[in-house]
């Protein structure tokens, strides 16, 4: 049996709604708000580095594991910052530009943050929005000049602003995007391959 449903009203935790299978809080982050995706946040007070402190990450930045253009641009100008890789790769989500990045010499402890690309499961392109994760690789031995990285990140981001992707968002990317914001990105990937079946996600 397939499903044909209406985004906008779809209610997905409620009981027994595809396949008798229950979304209850388990499913999503209580402590986190709904907020919109890339949005391009103001800097704050709270938002500000604070001295002798390595990834001073806010709570929201910590709970949403994303920052900012602007905050990570700040964070690269840093003096505490060290770069060490820039390359444009790919991940679950499509291509983007990954910057692995240290402060402090404390290279045990790089992180990795990626963006700048077209997000595919959301059918749109990221320019204000970092995600970042922990970086497991050995860096010690490389660095970057920070004005050629920063150089390199301006003419990556200057590239994706020009890419036309005002088509609208596809049924199965306005899916995807409702969970993602609920839960998590790895998380929603899994939870619209479960639900793809059951559902009918066709937009003709």
């Amino acid at each position: 049996m397939i499903f044909t449903i209406n985004l906008p009203t779809l209610r997905l935790f409620d009981p027994g709604i595809v396949n008798n299978k229950t979304y209850s809080a388990a499913n999503v982050r209580s402590d986190r708000q709904v907020e919109p995706f890339d949005k391009q946040w103001p800097m704050s007070k709270e938002q500000s580095p604070k001295p002798n402190q390595s990834f001073d990450f806010t709570e929201r930045e910590r709970l949403y594991e994303q920052i900012s253009h602007n905050r990570f641009i700040a964070l690269l100008e840093d003096k505490r910052t060290t770069l060490h890789e820039i390359d444009l790769s790919t991940n679950s989500f499509g291509e983007f530009l990954f910057v692995t990045v240290s402060q402090n010499q404390n290279t045990k402890h790089a992180i990795t943050f990626w963006g700048l690309g077209y997000h595919e499961p959301r059918e749109r392109r990221i320019t204000n929005t970092w995600m970042w994760f922990e970086s497991q690789r050995d860096v010690s031995t490389v660095r970057i000049a920070k004005a050629t990285g920063l150089s390199q990140i301006e003419e990556r981001r200057n590239d994706v602003l020009g890419w036309d992707t005002h088509e609208p968002p596809s049924k199965r990317a306005q899916l995807y995007t409702m969970l993602a914001d609920l839960t998590d990105e790895d998380g929603a990937l899994t939870e619209l391959d479960d639900l793809s079946g059951f559902l009918d996600l066709d937009d003709n």
